[in-house]
């Protein structure tokens, strides 16, 4: 995994697979004390991943704000280390 040091931030690319689509998005900030990754519905679209009756809806808090998100299993790759995971979708 490549990793960058920019602005007191790490910084990387991820490659997300969800139903037989790929994307790589980079510049991806690695927050250790996140519990969820959050990625924006705009960068997502064209994967095919949009809010549907069946979605669980989580709140998700920042340290000053609160974000209502959908939550989607989808498959997430960093270089080397691969799993399945859930992103939240805001």
């Amino acid at each position: 995994m490549q990793i960058e040091y920019r602005d007191g931030l790490l910084f990387t690319s991820i490659e997300i697979n969800y139903l037989g689509r790929t994307k790589t998005i980079d510049n991806i900030v690695i927050d250790t004390g996140a519990s969820h990754t959050l990625l924006s519905q705009d960068v997502v679209d064209d994967l095919g991943i949009k809010v549907s009756a069946e979605d669980e809806i989580v709140t998700s808090y920042g340290i000053t704000l609160q974000f209502f998100v959908i939550r989607r299993s989808l498959e997430l790759h960093l270089t080397q280390y691969s799993r399945n995971c859930y992103a939240l979708v805001t």
